[in-house]
């Protein structure tokens, strides 16, 4: 998928162009001129926009795609507990990160079905080579996917999806050959038309001015 995405125009255009339209023209806040001031401030320090777009095309192209949310909590008990938004202050959002699926482990998933997390990871998991292993709630995690399995579980894919190339790989390579197959239908040649005057005054308009053109002289040649 990796080389078919850096090396094919189609397969690069089918992958980006939904994470593109969504956030060509991204949103408009409404409300307190100066709430909104704030929020399209907070916005544009996060890379948000970015953000999205970035693990919306790893989700696309990989199957799976997320973004991980840095708040000023930085001990490891802290990262494994759920983050309320109600408990993140103006400034509490300090960074967004947008990985593939292959930058995340999933040690478990939630099978309790009474639980509201059912189906869901129990914790994440990120290696940092200074810090070690780092677990992190699910909350703390936004994932994002591409063609979703009927059953994830039947492909030992719990949590992620299919590439939305999966299903077009054949059309797509297929049509790859048949562009490389074809051969120009016109010789290798070039034509030159020679008139025996560069220039003419302007033809009458209508019917007579056709008919007019259609008897000045022409001298054509070619030449291989």
């Amino acid at each position: 998928m990796e080389s078919l995405y850096r090396d094919d125009w189609l397969t690069r255009k089918i992958v980006d162009i939904v994470p593109y339209d969504c956030v060509r023209e991204w949103r408009e806040w409404a409300g307190e001129a100066q709430a909104v001031a704030r929020l399209k401030a907070l916005e544009s320090r996060l890379n948000l926009r970015r953000a999205v777009q970035r693990a919306m095309v790893m989700g696309r192209l990989y199957g799976g795609g997320a973004l991980i949310i840095g708040t000023t909590e930085t001990d490891p008990a802290a990262l494994r507990s759920e983050l309320r938004p109600e408990a993140v202050g103006p400034n509490g959002i300090v960074l967004l990160h947008a990985v593939s699926r292959w930058q995340l482990a999933v040690a478990e998933i939630e099978r309790d079905p009474l639980s509201p997390w059912f189906g869901e990871p129990k914790a994440y998991e990120v290696t940092a080579p200074e810090r070690g292993a780092l677990v992190l709630h699910l909350s703390r995690v936004i994932r994002f996917l591409g063609n979703p399995l009927a059953d994830p579980s039947l492909f030992g894919a719990d949590l992620w999806s299919d590439s939305v190339l999966t299903a077009l790989y054949d059309a797509i390579h297929a049509g790859g050959s048949d562009i490389g197959q074809t051969e120009p239908s016109w010789p290798d040649s070039r034509r030159h038309v020679n008139c025996e005057r560069a220039r003419r005054p302007p033809s009458p308009a209508g019917t007579r001015g056709a008919r007019l053109l259609e008897h000045q002289p022409r001298r054509l040649t070619r030449h291989a």
